[in-house]
């Protein structure tokens, strides 16, 4: 449940309050067609679903950052008038693995099925919420996308 003062949205500018009184505001992206929409989601359910992405994908994970890191990036965007909000995507990922068996020789081939959120924009500023223990925020996602996101992440 969304608490009243932590988020709301005002004719198309999501704000996004932390608890020391700063907030940011997000903005969506200016698109001729409706292919994309807002959705609210819950930030650890959202960042679990990135984080089983391969580091090498997904980057680094928010305890890698120092505080100051995070207190002049915050500053930095609660400073402007808005910014884009995080544009997401959901997909499964397919990982192989083989397992080897009688005495090394035969391998059983296994295919693991990872659901994974990724970023087209955004990941460090999700990161930043996520840090700060911010509970919601707004993603622009696909419309086609937007309904799994919504059963996933909220």
């Amino acid at each position: 449940m969304i608490e009243e003062k932590e988020i709301e949205e005002n004719s198309g500018i999501w704000t996004v309050y932390f608890p020391d009184g700063k907030k940011i505001n997000f903005h969506q992206l200016n698109r001729e067609d409706s292919s994309h929409t807002v959705v609210i989601v819950n930030v650890k359910k959202m960042m679990s679903f990135f984080n089983n992405l391969p580091v090498e994908q997904g980057g680094l994970p928010y305890h890698m950052f120092n505080e100051n890191f995070y207190q002049k990036f915050l500053e930095e965007l609660s400073e402007k008038k808005s910014i884009t909000m995080p544009k997401v995507s959901f997909y499964t990922l397919r990982k192989k693995t083989y397992q080897t068996i009688m005495f090394g020789f035969f391998k059983k081939l296994q295919i693991e099925h990872i659901e994974v959120i990724n970023f087209t924009n955004g990941r460090n500023r999700s990161r930043l919420l996520e840090y700060y223990g911010i509970r919601h925020m707004p993603v622009e996602v696909h419309v086609s996308n937007s309904q799994l996101i919504r059963e996933k992440c909220q």
